[in-house]
């Protein structure tokens, strides 16, 4: 069990226990790998059936992700485009003026639509004829596109119409075809449940006081004119489970989340659209009031924008759908994070799914390890003093500086840092050892004649360093990328330091770190960077690589350099155990306790190199060196003062 895991049961277990919860299921992916999966107490409390992770919940306006994740795959495949025109589909649709709405519109709930006549019953709603008639024949509430609001259920029936004419297809053919059978969910994920799988489905309840959700609106308020009410005993109704009602699907937390990783990327072999098209998809398509519930709005196509609306602003980065009751399932781009959560009790509220959720995100961001490696030590470029100067070793010009007094001590830094980044730790070194702090072959002032970056060639320039500069069996101290480097040196070249610091430091890339870095990247697998798309989403981040390391090739050297960069970082490790025990020199692993993959390794690495000492920093990530600095330069100091020379 992963800790996360733990966590989520823990909190799902408790929330059952204070009867606030009922039945629960919550699945979480992460870069396509299954990372909790959870259940909790019953699904049907009349007999006592457990929930299990096969447990089917009616979870309302869930199923409009996963509806829209049939279109944008029918899209893939060049099957319909999103400003293909609804009556080009289906001509009925283009009556009273909505002859201009596109599949974009319906999607992004701007297709002005959003109303049903008074007098409708959830009996009618398992009608499909009888509802695409209504709402083909329906008058706009806005020209389709020039507003947004929030179509509760006909949503699903356009949505479901443009599926059905552009396949030919019934919806529930479309859906297992599409996706399910892909990702192997054929049994978990349903608009139409068949008779013979509703056994599955757990039993839903509405929460005390869920009844009073809209009781203080006005008679006349639009939220009324949406449609009838689907309460928990009408969706237990067989006839409804049933029914193509494709505002609401019928699914598995652990299926739902799993269609949502793969749309982030692969998942057991199986991506469902291009990195371009979850651009497109997850970006802001309409946005503004929302014309029935009055607060700010932004959807991308068939998925909410931001994680839950009390942080939508913040985490623009999120897209998903929450359902009446409470059930919620989202993606997140920037960790490559899928989340759903399922429950048979309906409240008023989301407030269990963002309890768990946000313990998710906590999770997640103590266990980022590539993003933080990547991003450690970009700090300011603070000048260190006296200046510095180069010479020329293994074929290049090194910059270097130097500053104290005493036995040397070489200083290796991090990916996408400088010699600059030691600026805050010299006091601590300075006072006891004289201190060589390099640029890394085309970091900085140091150039780069191959174009390339491996971290065996930068160990080879480290020991060509210490021969010119003529030091005698210096001590060396890398972080993150310089720890790298540092047991590459130490594996190449036993017996040429007097020790090893290695910070932050890994000998295997496990998949794990790739899919972070390739996310931090925004590539996918086998995608290469895009300099020009990174300057546009991450304009502060080329804004530093262009002052930290333009001085040997001018400001737009830094295009190449994220190339040199991504290329290493993506390249996987392959050290031998043979590698590890040739390493004689002493050795201290400095890692902080939540810094993912290096954590995981740490204690393995120390009992495969021959002479080694591990320091764990408590309530520390990759961020360890700059979070608690007075920390990493007592510990990294301590080793390095009892292995001066005698």
């Amino acid at each position: 069990m992963t800790d996360t895991q733990y966590q989520v049961q823990q909190a799902i277990d408790r929330l059952v226990e204070s009867g606030a919860e009922q039945g629960l299921q919550v699945a979480v992916y992460r870069h396509g790998e299954p990372v909790v999966d959870t259940v909790a107490d019953v699904a049907d409390p009349t007999t006592g059936r457990p929930v299990t992770s096969d447990t089917l919940f009616f979870s309302y306006s869930i199923g409009k992700g996963v509806a829209s994740t049939v279109v944008h795959v029918l899209a893939e495949r060049g099957i319909l485009d999103y400003d293909t025109r609804i009556a080009e589909l289906w001509p009925e649709f283009g009556a009273h003026g909505k002859e201009g709405a596109t599949v974009r519109h319906a999607l992004s709930q701007s297709v002005g639509v959003p109303g049903l006549p008074s007098g409708l019953t959830a009996e009618d709603l398992t009608n499909w004829e009888k509802m695409r008639a209504i709402i083909a024949d329906s008058e706009p509430w806005w020209e389709p596109g020039t507003k947004i609001g929030y179509h509760a259920i006909t949503w699903g029936y356009v949505v479901g119409e443009i599926i059905r004419r552009a396949t030919g297809k019934p919806i529930p053919q479309a859906l297992r075809e599409e996706v399910a059978e892909r990702l192997g969910v054929t049994n978990e994920l349903f608009f139409a449940v068949p008779v013979a799988e509703q056994r599955r489905v757990a039993r839903l309840e509405d929460a005390p006081g869920s009844e009073e959700m809209f009781g203080d609106l006005p008679e006349d308020s639009l939220i009324f004119k949406l449609g009838p009410d689907l309460s928990a005993a009408d969706a237990n109704r067989s006839e409804v489970l049933g029914a193509n009602i494709l505002a609401g699907g019928t699914v598995t937390a652990r299926a739902v989340a799993r269609m949502y990783a793969a749309l982030l990327g692969e998942v057991d072999g199986v991506r469902l659209i291009s990195p371009g098209r979850l651009r497109e998809v997850s970006a802001v398509a309409m946005s503004g009031t929302d014309q029935i519930f009055g607060f700010p709005t932004s959807w991308g196509l068939g998925y909410a924008i931001g994680q839950f609306m009390s942080n939508a602003h913040e985490t623009r980065h999120i897209f998903g759908v929450g359902g009446v009751g409470g059930s919620y399932a989202y993606a997140d781009t920037r960790t490559g994070t899928t989340f759903a959560l399922a429950k048979n009790r309906l409240a008023p509220n989301f407030d269990t799914a963002e309890h768990v959720a946000e313990i998710v995100t906590k999770a997640v961001a103590d266990n980022k390890a590539a993003a933080q490696r990547i991003s450690i030590h970009r700090g300011e470029l603070t000048q260190m003093t006296p200046a510095g100067t180069h010479i020329e070793a293994n074929g290049l010009r090194i910059y270097y500086e130097v500053h104290g007094e005493g036995e040397p001590l070489l200083l290796v830094h991090g990916g996408t840092a400088t010699s600059q980044s030691w600026a805050s730790h010299l006091p601590a070194f300075a006072e006891h050892f004289r201190v060589f702090a390099p640029d890394s072959r085309g970091h900085g002032k140091s150039d780069n004649p191959t174009g390339e970056l491996s971290y065996r060639m930068m160990a080879n320039d480290v020991a060509a360093l210490v021969g010119a500069l003529g030091l005698q069996r210096p001590l060396v101290l890398g972080y993150s990328d310089g720890g790298q480097i540092a047991l590459e040196l130490g594996i190449r070249y036993p017996g040429l330091v007097r020790a090893l610091v290695l910070g932050g430091t890994q000998f295997r890339f496990s998949e794990a770190y790739l899919k972070d870095a390739r996310a931090l990247l925004g590539i996918a697998e086998g995608e290469e960077i895009d300099p020009e798309r990174l300057e546009r989403e991450q304009p502060d981040f080329v804004g530093y690589l262009r002052e930290a390391h333009g001085h040997a090739y001018g400001p737009e050297y830094w295009k190449a350099y994220v190339r040199q960069i991504s290329s290493l970082w993506l390249t996987p490790l392959h050290y031998t155990y043979e590698d590890l025990a040739a390493v004689t020199d002493p050795v201290l692993i400095l890692v902080g306790d939540r810094d993912g993959a290096c954590t995981a390794e740490a204690p393995e690495l120390f009992r495969l190199l021959p002479d080694a000492e591990l320091a764990v920093a408590p309530g520390s990530d990759h961020s360890f060196i700059e979070a608690k600095a007075g920390l990493f330069d007592a510990l990294a100091l301590d080793f390095l003062l009892r292995h001066q020379s005698d």
